[in-house]
């Protein structure tokens, strides 16, 4: 018997903020993380997926 534990997706929205830089915000299904700032969309988005994973481990309890 095989058994797959399918990867959790991540989604990641990018917004142009109005001061010429870029708000990301991050959500894995069950947590998420907003107000991600960056100067360009990816420093946006690897700071989104960098507050959520994070935020994944403070949740997930030691085993």
């Amino acid at each position: 018997m095989l058994l797959f534990r399918r990867k959790n997706r991540i989604k990641v929205t990018i917004f142009y903020n109005g001061d010429g830089g870029y708000k990301a915000m991050a959500t894995d299904g069950k947590l998420g993380v907003y107000n991600c700032y960056g100067s360009t969309k990816e420093a946006a988005k690897e700071m989104a997926l960098f507050k959520l994973r994070k935020f994944q481990e403070e949740q997930t309890p030691d085993e």
